[in-house]
């Protein structure tokens, strides 16, 4: 176990969010007003990743699936 970290920034329209989630753990991150086609991690398509699962989409929202790491999404268009 241990801490579940994370941090956000907003430049110009695209949203940056670090999470780090602990070893033998597993989170749900809701990513408000993000289209999925528009959100990578470590700039490959979140759709793409081997390691984050979508698991809901709507016009308000993504929501993803992460194991225990490290994660690094960029969200472009996020503030349009």
């Amino acid at each position: 176990h241990g801490d579940i970290l994370s941090s956000w920034k907003i430049t110009g329209d695209d949203l940056t969010l670090k999470i780090r989630i602990p070893v033998s753990c597993k989170a749900t991150i809701k990513i408000p007003r993000a289209d999925p086609e528009k959100i990578t991690e470590n700039d490959i398509p979140v759709r793409s990743s081997q390691q984050i699962r979508v698991i809901a989409a709507d016009g308000d929202a993504t929501i993803c699936e992460v194991q225990s790491g490290e994660y690094l999404f960029r969200i472009t268009g996020w503030g349009k």
